[in-house]
């Protein structure tokens, strides 16, 4: 059902609005390799979990609702619309796709575990995705994108794509699709950025909600004589995108915190069991030298090298910590202590 866009937006022709856009061709091409994946695991008996073939598909279907429904119908006639849609776009729909797990799909219908292009992994990183939210609302509400975005079709999908893709590079993270255990300092960092996103993200949703001048005064409210007027549509849209980038936010900032727990814990657990195992070395090599001792009633006992200086705390005789040179020399002189002794 073709519905004009300066036709009143209303709940009947918002359900009837649907449209042949390249969102459909998108989300079908989308489907359609997910389909293909999902079908290639399981012909190697391989299981893959239904959970997520729902999450990719309740993403495609939110997907064509932004770029084939109603919020695309009247995103070129209301601001506030317009807003809707881009957050749509950046934060909702890539999280659900995400969560569909679309890259270990491909991992597992290749027969390949390759982690990520390191360009994608750096992007990708919990520091640097959520600082590109901030920057890149910014620059789709407050730079000529806006104009451009309206006046030239062909500029205004490719921002709608450019929106998805940078979604995804932040939404990857969540579902641990980034290829690799994050560290606890990179996601101490990444809770730190995401705490001045939080801040960050509410500025552009500030200054268009108390502005008292239209961004785009040459577009919005131009021949459309219902609903509210330009400036209380950009101060609508405004409220929108304050009140929901701090929303989608704090969970985001929450789950960091989350992560940066469970990789502190993971590398503590990794630490001890290390510990661990060179005392039941160490302890291994004591009984053994005891026993060739009772053996051949030797009274010198050669000093054990991975025992330097027990009178000092690991991480001062530890080569990794340390390096080499410094581990060696601490080693000579336990070696020449003992002696001594």
């Amino acid at each position: 059902m073709y519905v004009d866009a300066l036709a009143p937006l209303t709940i009947s022709r918002a359900i009837g609005s649907w449209r042949l856009t390249p969102g459909v061709v998108l989300a079908a091409g989308a489907g359609g390799g997910y389909a293909y994946g999902v079908r290639a695991v399981r012909r190697r008996q391989e299981r893959w979990p239904i959970g997520r073939t729902v999450a990719f598909a309740i993403g495609l279907l939110v997907l064509l609702v932004a770029t084939a429904g109603w919020l695309q119908t009247w995103s070129r006639s209301l601001l506030w619309v317009y807003t809707a849609q881009v957050l749509v776009l950046l934060l909702v729909v890539p999280i659900l796709l995400v969560f569909g797990r679309p890259v270990t799909l491909v991992r597992a219908a290749r027969n390949r575990s390759r982690p990520l292009p390191a360009p994608l992994r750096l992007l990708s990183s919990p520091v640097v995705g959520p600082a590109l939210i901030p920057i890149v609302t910014a620059a789709v509400f407050f730079t000529p994108l806006l104009d451009d975005s309206m006046r030239h079709v062909a500029v205004g999908w490719l921002v709608r794509i450019a929106l998805v893709g940078i979604g995804v590079l932040f939404a990857l993270p969540l579902a641990g699709e980034d290829g690799a255990d994050a560290l606890p300092l990179a996601l101490a960092l990444a809770a730190f950025v995401g705490l001045i996103e939080l801040l960050a993200d509410s500025v552009p949703g500030m200054v268009m909600r108390l502005r008292t001048h239209v961004l785009d005064p040459s577009w919005f409210g131009i021949g459309r004589h219902w609903g509210p007027s330009a400036l209380s549509d950009q101060q609508t849209a405004g409220a929108i995108l304050w009140s929901v980038a701090e929303l989608l936010d704090l969970p985001f900032l929450i789950f960091i915190v989350y992560q940066w727990i469970k990789a502190d814990a993971r590398q503590a657990a990794a630490v001890d069991a290390l510990l661990d195992a060179r005392l039941d070395e160490r302890t291994a090599r004591r009984d053994d030298a005891t026993q060739a001792r009772e053996v051949t009633g030797a009274a010198l006992v050669e000093p054990d090298p991975d025992r330097p200086g027990m009178d000092r705390p690991w991480w001062e005789t530890d080569a990794g910590v340390l390096g080499e040179r410094r581990s060696a020399q601490l080693r000579r002189e336990a070696e020449k202590r003992s002696r001594r002794d």
